[in-house]
């Protein structure tokens, strides 16, 4: 009995291991500084930080839409702000329209929504740009999105502006990319809980044991 409880354990932490599978993803991170250029910052954005991130499945393809060139589609993305002076501006946002990466827009190439539209935050910003001017090799519709062709954005400026919703324009400073690829969990698994089960086998084996009939010896 003690054998087939603890195999009946091994059986349901396996299946649970096989559950937590790990899922490689490619993720670009883009942190920049908004540096009012003119406008009377509404929204208090002068000096404040901004980090993008986009992530990308496991084998992502470019897919070619008919609004546009081919096109990347991110799985999720967000807008990270910290430091404005209005507190109504900082937290995490995103654009309703998705986010996606084309190297194939001859000078605008860089992040657009899933339609090729600009990228835009309701309430902060009508026109959100960053980008390269020419660096990345055009790809075709079916081409593999790898973490070079994210990572070659490093650096640049000459592509790149914020466009508040009042008006005011900010420009791009310190800008910063770190594309990587790597995994994560797609059924988070605690790391005590197959301990856990086998504490529960342990403890119904005990109970099991202490529930049996207790047989009294009679002398005759």
């Amino acid at each position: 009995m003690i054998f087939k409880n603890l195999w009946v354990t091994a059986l349901c932490i396996n299946c649970i291991g096989m559950a937590t599978a790990k899922a490689a993803v490619i993720t670009v991170d883009v942190g920049f500084d908004l540096s009012l250029s003119s406008g009377n910052d509404a929204a208090g954005l002068d000096g404040a930080s901004v980090l993008f991130t986009a992530s990308f499945a496991d084998g992502t393809t470019f897919v070619d839409p008919i609004c546009c060139p081919p096109m990347a589609i991110a799985a999720s993305h967000s807008f990270t702000i910290s430091g404005a002076s209005v507190a109504a501006s900082n937290g995490v946002f995103s654009d309703p329209g998705g986010a996606a990466f084309s190297p194939n827009n001859g000078l605008n190439e860089g992040f657009f929504t899933q339609s090729g539209s600009v990228l835009s935050l309701a309430g902060l910003a009508s026109v959100i740009q960053f980008g390269v001017n020419n660096q990345i090799p055009d790809v075709l519709a079916g081409d593999l999105l790898t973490v070079a062709m994210l990572d070659v954005m490093y650096g640049t400026t000459q592509f790149a502006g914020w466009l508040g919703t009042d008006g005011s324009q900010y420009s791009l400073t310190n800008i910063n990319v770190n594309a990587f690829q790597g995994g994560v969990n797609e059924v988070p698994l605690p790391a005590a809980f197959p301990l856990f089960l086998m504490g529960i086998s342990a403890i119904g084996f005990v109970g099991r044991k202490r529930s049996a009939p207790i047989r009294t010896l009679v002398c005759r």
